[in-house]
C-alpha cells in the first residue's frame, strides 16, 4: 500500500492525504479486509485491494481502473531455489503456474504475453501503472521507511488483527 500512496502523493501532493484523512476514512489492516467490508455492506469502495478482472456475472463487486491516476500493479515472481528439497516438484508447480490453462484461468493479468484477458488490455499497455516500479520501491528500504513514517504521522500506526495469521510477518 505504501507504494500506491507514494504514487498518489507524487501526483496530488501530501495535501491529498490530509484531505482524505479529514473525510473520516476507515483505515484497516491488509488488502483483503476492505473487500470483506464491501461484501458485508460496511463500505462502498476501496483503492487498496485486488479483485478479479472478470468476476462471475452474479458477483456484485467490480474492479474499476482509474482513467488517469495511478493504480497499483506488480509482477508476480517465482523461482526454484538451488537447495530446494524437491526440485522436480518445484519445476512441476512452476510449469503448471505458467501453463496456458493456468494463465487463461487467472483472476489477474497473465505472466504470458500469448494470453489475453477478455475486456482488458495487457498490463504493460496501461500508462498509469508500473508493475516493475514496486520492486524498485521495495529494494530501497530507506525510501520505504521514510514514507511509512510520513503515513503514520498522518493516519497513525498500523493497528488491528494481522489478517495473514502469521506472527511477525510485518517486522
Amino acid at each position: 500500500m505504501l507504494y500506491q500512496f507514494e504514487q498518489i502523493i507524487a501526483r496530488h501532493g501530501i495535501e491529498w492525504l490530509l484531505k482524505l484523512q479529514m473525510q473520516d476514512v476507515q483505515w484497516v489492516r491488509g488488502s483483503a479486509t476492505p473487500l470483506q467490508y464491501i461484501a458485508e455492506g460496511k463500505a462502498a469502495v476501496t483503492f487498496t485491494s485486488f479483485y478479479y478482472l472478470n468476476p462471475p456475472e452474479t458477483d456484485t463487486m467490480r474492479m474499476i481502473l482509474p482513467n488517469e491516476d495511478y493504480f497499483q500493479s506488480w509482477y508476480q515472481v517465482g523461482a526454484i531455489l538451488a537447495a530446494a528439497p524437491h526440485p522436480a516438484a518445484a519445476k512441476l508447480y512452476m510449469s503448471f503456474r505458467l501453463s496456458l490453462q493456468a494463465q487463461q484461468n487467472s483472476a489477474q493479468w497473465p505472466a504470458r504475453k500469448d494470453v489475453s484477458i477478455p475486456n482488458w488490455k495487457p498490463i504493460r499497455e496501461y500508462p498509469n501503472t508500473n508493475p516493475a516500479g514496486f520492486r524498485d520501491f521495495m529494494m530501497d528500504r530507506a525510501r520505504v521507511e521514510r514514507l511509512r513514517g510520513i503515513i503514520e504521522d498522518v493516519i497513525g500506526p498500523v493497528v488491528g488483527e494481522n489478517p495473514t495469521g502469521v506472527d511477525r510477518l510485518w517486522r
